[in-house]
């Protein structure tokens, strides 16, 4: 027992320290902002390398922490620490093979897309329309979806940038039943698709937050489920011009969101399969950096060579930053994926009725317990990545 406690201080105490370092430079969110603003190739690449620089000095914090959590797997009886994080999975083997079969699809996709340097890649042209929405219509729209939903639930948004607010977006749940549940980003007044993708996840982790009873505890593997499901309706047509977009075409609409299933989904595919590496195979104590290590693993998914001074595995507040958090279960994000494109290609393609279905369905005992079979159940379908590799192997229609 008290070894175990020493552990999980000393956990604490990397962890933490990991976050310090984080915090003496600019956030992913706020180095991939100056990118999509600077003008000068030579100056993003600048801006790149010294985030990742930044990174690789404090390379040997996610070392320590892969040992220590090792070790304390291994007290507790378990081979590696991605076993003892199994251990409350409730979807792993109905989801075996998944990324594989995904990561096939998504190179294949991506294999059609123009090459791109990473310090160009928020720079460069989106796959798509340049749709601006209003950021404060948008709020009001998605208000009315979830007061329908959830007539008389305390629910907020605070989405406005303000000076020592953090980056990023997330789901504030309160301890106190009266205290609302807060949907939290930094957003200008005006976004594009991705900032609508962005509300729609928390929406989701704010919806089941509030209709979920609290003693529920979401499976490790299943945490981003709800909220993933979400995200297309970033890119249908119905659902835009609710919230204020104008002329839109779906067919257009459709095909972006589809460009998203090449490089992007092979990002998300590679760092949840670095992240189970790290926590099988990967041995602190004769492997050396963890940067290296882990840059191989990448190019064996992505099927390309990484920059040698990538180190976006020392980046990642989600693998690292906390004593648990996401470690070893990463793949919630692209598994979500998969879970998105099936209710997708087989369940209604409207918000609301999407929201009340998974109200019916994942937010109950039943479904916090089997997610895979009850969403199968509730689409007549088997869940599966069939859906995902469809639309990522699907080409553009020709236009006339």
């Amino acid at each position: 027992r008290r070894h175990l406690l020493a552990l999980d201080a000393s956990l604490q105490q990397q962890t933490q320290a990991f976050s310090d370092h984080a915090a003496t430079g600019p956030s992913a969110a706020v180095v991939r902002a100056r990118l999509r603003t600077q003008t000068d190739a030579r100056q993003r690449e600048q801006t790149w390398a010294a985030f990742h620089n930044h990174a690789s000095a404090a390379a040997h914090l996610p070392v320590e922490v892969l040992r220590l959590r090792r070790a304390r797997a291994r007290l507790l009886g378990f081979p590696h620490y991605a076993a003892w994080v199994d251990r409350d999975a409730a979807s792993l083997d109905g989801t075996t093979g998944w990324l594989d079969t995904m990561a096939r699809a998504a190179r294949v996709r991506a294999q059609r897309q123009e090459p791109v340097e990473p310090w160009n890649r928020h720079s460069a042209p989106a796959e798509g329309p340049a749709i601006v929405l209003a950021r404060d219509q948008v709020v009001r729209g998605l208000q009315d979806a979830l007061q329908a939903l959830l007539p008389g639930a305390s629910l907020h948004f605070d989405v406005e940038p303000r000076a020592g607010k953090r980056s990023g977006a997330w789901t504030h749940v309160p301890c106190s039943a009266e205290a609302p549940v807060t949907i939290c980003a930094s957003l200008p007044s005006a976004i594009d698709l991705e900032g609508l993708r962005t509300l729609l996840h928390e929406v989701g982790h704010a919806a089941e937050a509030v209709l979920s009873p609290s003693a529920l505890r979401i499976a490790p593997d299943a945490l981003e489920f709800s909220s993933t499901m979400l995200e297309p309706f970033a890119w249908h047509a119905p659902t835009l011009e609710q919230l204020g977009g104008q002329g839109l075409d779906q067919d257009v609409l459709s095909a972006a969101r589809r460009a998203r299933l090449g490089r992007p989904a092979l990002r998300q595919l590679a760092l949840a399969r670095v992240d189970r590496a790290l926590h099988t195979d990967f041995d602190p104590d004769t492997d050396g950096s963890a940067l290296p290590w882990a840059r191989r693993v990448y190019e064996d998914v992505e099927g390309v060579p990484r920059d040698p001074r990538d180190a976006t595995v020392a980046t990642h507040m989600h693998l690292f930053a906390h004593p648990h958090g996401y470690a070893a279960r990463y793949a919630t994000y692209p598994v979500g994926d998969a879970l998105a494109e099936h209710r997708w290609a087989h369940g209604a393609q409207d918000l609301s009725s999407t929201l009340s279905t998974l109200a019916r369905t994942l937010w109950t005992p039943e479904g916090r317990a089997d997610p895979i079979g009850t969403l199968s159940r509730a689409t007549g379908a088997a869940a599966s990545p069939a859906a995902f590799v469809r639309a990522a192997l699907a080409r553009a229609r020709p236009t006339s």
